[in-house]
């Protein structure tokens, strides 16, 4: 007893002096770093008695910290690159660098960064609200954990740090841009409109501020929001001298409201303006499509796109109206004439595979893209595009049957953009269909429902692959919210049948007999299922209308 009591008194003394020669050493390289041996006459440090070394050499808790925070931060520095853990080690060196001292506000921001990456919102949320304490008046911390609010859904938090960006810096475009872009995700267009129209009406030129501005009325005409594009565009056009696309843009909003004079007004009052400019003349023919006056629609749209150089952006923008229109066609045939007049632009054949995509007409995409592809590949530069490339392509495959070659699309899809929701979510729907790689698609859908918490179809795909897991009370769930969020559904109908099916639920014969008659995807395995419940599926059938002799 007193031999194993000697051993534990030995331990802990023998771990003290451990503790205090690691201090010790700390203390000296610190006091080195800062310079505070400098007055020394030679390069050999004062004898000091063993007694004296607490007293003079010990740094305070303070520098201890600061002196950990700083072998973190080098620690994430110098982690090997492409170690299979890299990534999760700088995160947790950063972390512990800026939780140590959050006084450094730029790795205060790296971790959080580093944190998001990993989808650790948590971590990145309380690296940024330590940062803020230290650095109270930081805009760049307060705007990172407004995302970060969002990320995690606490919109009403994160709207407080965008409004505070706003009120602390009225004359600087972030926070307008933030605290709209958030109210846009929430679907509250008037008010997003307010809050870039405040920001305009401020005095002084803020060109962020004005090209969002921009950007957002165009948005929102495309989301059939007139009335809200009108008051972002009435601050832009009192707020500077106005210009004939915002009168186009205006007279696009009126006739979108059934104001014909006034839209009209608008049109004949830009063209004469700007009677040559091709912007001006094409954004016409917009505003004339509006006003569903075709001719005079078509008749801008011809002079506009034989201006030279050519704009790719015209013959993209015209195909997409003329396949709006139904007139799939001719849609097809101006971007092959863009093709033919800009053989080394990528976006147009891009357009042309997407077409055929919507279109329903995957081989003939798939050929598109494989000529493509090379060229997207060997032009990386172009990151937005070789992402919705990849993406594209892969649905053309999958829809070939060609899986294999579609999930290789898919990852590089996400590669390029590790939040690209719709490249997560179906890819985890292929691996729930196949019953494989049923751990990654978990994360990958949720990843995808990070971005879109209230899509249906990605909470379709989480039901699924929770039925794949076995998670059958779980998949109920999750296929009920899907559904409640998209209506009847004939293939959520159908997961939801086969889920409950598995719970011993009566409720499944119900959802399988509304998704036949919705028109399922495979009516003939799906009948199987009727009938061995004794549903006599001919009586679900939809009764063929009369003929009229």
């Amino acid at each position: 007893m007193k031999s194993a009591a000697r051993r534990c008194a030995t331990r802990t003394s023998s771990a003290n002096r451990n503790s205090l020669e690691v201090r010790v050493r700390r203390g000296l390289l610190l006091a080195m770093a800062a310079g505070l041996l400098s007055g020394c006459a030679t390069s050999r440090a004062p004898s000091l008695a063993p007694s004296q070394i607490d007293r003079t050499l010990l740094p305070s808790p303070s520098a201890l910290r600061q002196a950990d925070a700083l072998a973190h931060f080098g620690g994430a520095l110098t982690v090997p690159e492409g170690a299979r853990d890299s990534n999760d080690r700088i995160a947790a060196h950063l972390k512990a660098s800026a939780l140590l001292d959050p006084g450094n506000a730029d790795v205060v921001l790296a971790a959080a960064a580093a944190a998001l990456s990993k989808n650790r919102t948590s971590d990145a949320r309380s690296i940024l609200e330590r940062g803020i304490e230290a650095h109270p008046e930081d805009a760049r911390i307060h705007a990172a954990l407004g995302m970060t609010l969002h990320i995690v859904g606490q919109d009403r938090a994160a709207a407080r740090e965008f409004g505070w960006l706003i009120r602390s810096r009225p004359d600087d475009a972030d926070g307008y841009v933030r605290l709209a872009s958030l109210r846009l995700a929430q679907k509250r267009f008037a008010d997003a409109a307010d809050v870039v129209a405040e920001g305009v009406r401020r005095p002084g030129h803020n060109a962020g501020l004005w090209q969002y501005a921009d950007d957002l009325v165009r948005f929102l005409l495309e989301s059939a929001q007139p009335k809200p594009a009108l008051r972002v565009l009435a601050a832009l056009r009192a707020g500077q001298p106005d210009t004939p696309l915002w009168m186009l843009l205006a007279a696009s909003a009126e006739g979108a409201l059934g104001r014909q004079r006034a839209a009209e007004a608008l049109i004949a009052g830009a063209r004469q303006r700007a009677p040559k400019d091709p912007d001006v003349i094409f954004e016409a023919g917009v505003a004339y499509t509006v006003l569903a006056l075709t001719n005079k629609a078509d008749a801008c749209f011809t002079a506009a796109l034989q201006c030279e150089p050519p704009r790719e952006d015209f013959f993209a923008r015209r195909a997409q109206l003329y396949f709006t229109a139904g007139d799939a066609t001719n849609g097809l045939r101006l971007l092959q004439d863009g093709i033919r007049r800009m053989p080394d632009n990528l976006e147009l054949p891009y357009y042309q595979g997407q077409l055929l995509n919507a279109l329903r007409q995957p081989a003939a995409a798939a050929k598109v893209f494989a000529g493509l592809e090379p060229r997207v590949v060997a032009s990386l530069q172009h990151g937005t595009l070789a992402r919705e490339f990849f993406f594209a392509y892969g649905v053309a495959l999958e829809q070939l049957g060609r899986n294999a070659e579609a999930e290789q699309r898919f990852e590089a899809a996400v590669r390029l953009n590790p939040d690209f929701a719709e490249a997560l979510n179906y890819l985890a729907y292929i691996w729930a269909d196949k019953g494989v790689h049923l751990d990654r698609a978990a994360e990958y859908v949720q990843r995808a429902l990070a971005e879109e918490p209230d899509n249906a179809a990605y909470l379709d795909t989480l039901g699924w692959v929770q039925y794949r897991l076995g998670d059958y009370a779980a998949a109920a769930a999750t296929l009920r919210q899907a559904v409640a969020l998209q209506g009847d559904d004939a293939i959520m109908l159908e997961h939801l049948g086969d889920v409950l099916d598995k719970l011993g639920d009566g409720g499944a014969v119900g959802a399988w007999k509304k998704s036949y008659q919705l028109g399922s995807d495979n009516p003939a395995a799906l009948e199987l299922k009727l009938r061995a419940k004794g549903v006599k599926v001919e009586k679900l059938r939809p009764t063929p209308p009369a003929t009229v002799k």
